[in-house]
């Protein structure tokens, strides 16, 4: 069985419940602007949309309505790491071993390797640090 991954110790919907509370104080607004919602909505609905998996046993990349989330709800400015390929090993080690959420994006134009976007401001010290080598940084998260 897999272990079941947190952030800062809350499981994936405690998080995200946190965060739509912090995202209400940013931008009131934020549910209407961003997803068109004009009534009420089903916060543990919506947390299932924010991650490529919801399970609690899965890694945090975020879907693309998560990272449309973290930037304009929350108004966070990731920090990206330009990689040449994702192999099987890098998604699985990313999946096992990133502390926060991310998301993995195809560069444009096509063919010219990948984006992780990191939405932590300690895993991206550490990106720096390891000068920005995802292979090296998931090895040093993995210790």
């Amino acid at each position: 069985m897999s272990k079941k991954r947190t952030i800062k110790g809350k499981s994936k919907t405690e998080f995200m419940l946190d965060c739509f509370a912090k995202a209400r104080e940013i931008n009131p607004g934020w549910t209407k602007e961003i997803f068109h919602f004009n009534g009420a909505y089903d916060e543990e609905t919506l947390t299932s949309l924010m991650w490529k998996n919801s399970s609690d046993v899965h890694g945090l990349q975020l879907s693309i309505t998560g990272d449309l989330f973290f930037k304009q709800a929350l108004k966070l400015d990731p920090y990206e790491i330009q990689i040449d390929s994702i192999t099987g090993m890098r998604v699985v080690q990313m999946s096992k071993n990133l502390p926060w959420p991310y998301t993995v994006s195809l560069l444009r134009p096509p063919g010219n390797g990948y984006t992780v976007t990191l939405y932590s401001e300690e895993v991206a010290v550490w990106a720096a640090l390891y000068g920005n080598d995802i292979d090296k940084l998931m090895e040093a998260y993995s210790r």
